[in-house]
């Protein structure tokens, strides 16, 4: 198939149309070759997810982070430890860069993972961000198959739809020590 310029332009915009009835009205958004487009307010918004540690922004994880009830006081030696240890995802605005979604796994690769840190900058919250770095997280072979394990106080519907159950039988936990 040898299309024009003009031919591909048209066909993407009828795409993005028929998707914005569909997609973005629910906030899932289009995937084109690794960027993800949503609609917000007439703008569309352009974003990828990253995975790895090289990829990750100190000051812009921080401002996340700080936006937790979590992790808000964490300084920037502990974000640095937390990363270097992790696996971890991250997503971008194409515009500039700028990292606007934050989270990470802890994993053995045999038996168990564990999520934590999923953030969304509060400006792009209910766009479907947090769902496409736990997607990434989900699609990614080397852990998708193991037990999935996780921490929240507020957002048990949102992981639910990936499988995860609570279970008030089986977990201990010991708080940090200040």
């Amino acid at each position: 198939m040898n299309l024009k310029i003009p031919e591909v332009l048209f066909f993407l915009f009828s795409k993005l149309v028929a998707l914005r009835k569909n997609n973005f009205a629910n906030n899932k958004g289009l995937v084109y070759n690794g960027t993800i487009i949503v609609w917000r307010n007439r703008k569309m918004i352009l974003y990828s997810i990253k995975s790895g540690k090289e990829e990750m922004q100190i000051e812009d994880i921080k401002n996340l982070l700080g936006q937790t009830y979590w992790a808000n006081k964490r300084d920037n030696e502990t974000i640095i430890k937390t990363i270097d240890n992790s696996l971890c995802y991250g997503a971008f605005l194409k515009e500039d860069g700028k990292q606007i979604g934050f989270s990470r796994i802890l994993t053995d690769y045999a038996t168990t993972y564990y999520i934590c840190d999923v953030i969304v900058d509060a400006q792009y919250r209910g766009m479907g961000i947090g769902r496409a770095m736990l997607d990434a997280i989900h699609d990614n072979k080397e852990v998708s198959s193991l037990r999935g394990i996780l921490l929240t106080r507020d957002a048990h519907d949102f992981y639910r739809k990936y499988g995860f159950k609570e279970d008030e039988n089986c977990y201990m936990g010991k708080t940090k020590e200040e």
